[in-house]
């Protein structure tokens, strides 16, 4: 039991610094796993959740040809993914720890949105008696590359609670969120000519991250919502929330 809670407390630690992009500054010893291996099973254990995985897949907003900022990201990533808690719905848990960081499609110096791959694994000798189910064993992290001379609105996360949107350092004045709640999918010209709402207003450009809470919406309408500043208009983004789940554009 004491191996389980120092697992998950030097995980969640380790997230923390992560979020922040601070300088992680030890990482989980290696020879942490499950307790209580059983070796009379003939087949391995199936690992299905991973200790504060909501937080590795957030995404990230990098200022366009920002290198030092993009290179310390990977650095931290590289660090976190490293070691990381493994565990099941029975409370087994194991180490697992970065088998591939594949950065490759990201180009610092074109806006867009990109896609970094995480691969995983689980080390040598453990991986005998464990083995990591599919949904964890790749994941994505979501990346805009964003013209800070334009004003970007983009989803960093979510959870069961909300949605995380994210401007970067492209506002320098008070932003005003609006947002439409449509029982239908809208197509662009239908968004060009609809009545917007206002969601909130005077939000501070220093704030960069903003929550939209599950309890304001309504499960299976579908939401749009905008940006604006200083008569600047950002892109639109759009999701809705169905089954307890996340689906945005």
């Amino acid at each position: 039991m004491m191996r389980k809670i120092q697992l998950r407390q030097l995980c969640f630690l380790l997230a923390l610094f992560f979020c922040f992009h601070q300088p992680v500054l030890a990482a989980l010893p290696s020879d942490i796993a499950s307790a209580d291996i059983s070796e009379e099973s003939n087949s391995p254990i199936l690992i299905n959740h991973l200790v504060n995985y909501d937080l590795f897949i957030r995404g990230r907003m990098i200022t366009l040809n920002d290198t030092e900022t993009w290179n310390r990201t990977v650095s931290s990533w590289n660090t976190v993914f490293a070691n990381l808690g493994g565990y099941n719905d029975s409370g087994e848990e194991v180490l697992v720890t970065l088998q591939l960081l594949d950065t490759s499609q990201v180009d610092l110096t074109k806006p867009g949105y990109y896609t970094v791959t995480v691969h995983l694994q689980i080390p040598e000798p453990f991986n005998s008696d464990y083995v990591l189910d599919e949904s964890i064993q790749q994941f994505s992290i979501p990346i805009c590359i964003a013209d800070p001379q334009q004003l970007n609105l983009f989803v960093i996360g979510t959870d069961k609670d909300g949605i995380d949107l994210t401007w970067g350092n492209s506002a320098t004045e008070p932003l005003t969120l609006y947002f439409i709640d449509s029982p239908t999918v809208l197509t662009d010209e239908m968004l060009a000519s609809a009545s917007w709402n206002i969601y909130a207003s005077n939000i501070p450009p220093t704030a960069t991250v903003f929550s939209i809470q599950t309890a304001d919406l309504t499960e299976g309408h579908e939401y749009y919502f905008y940006l604006e500043s200083n008569n600047n208009h950002s892109n639109y983004v759009h999701f809705s929330y169905m089954n307890q789940k996340w689906n945005h554009e």
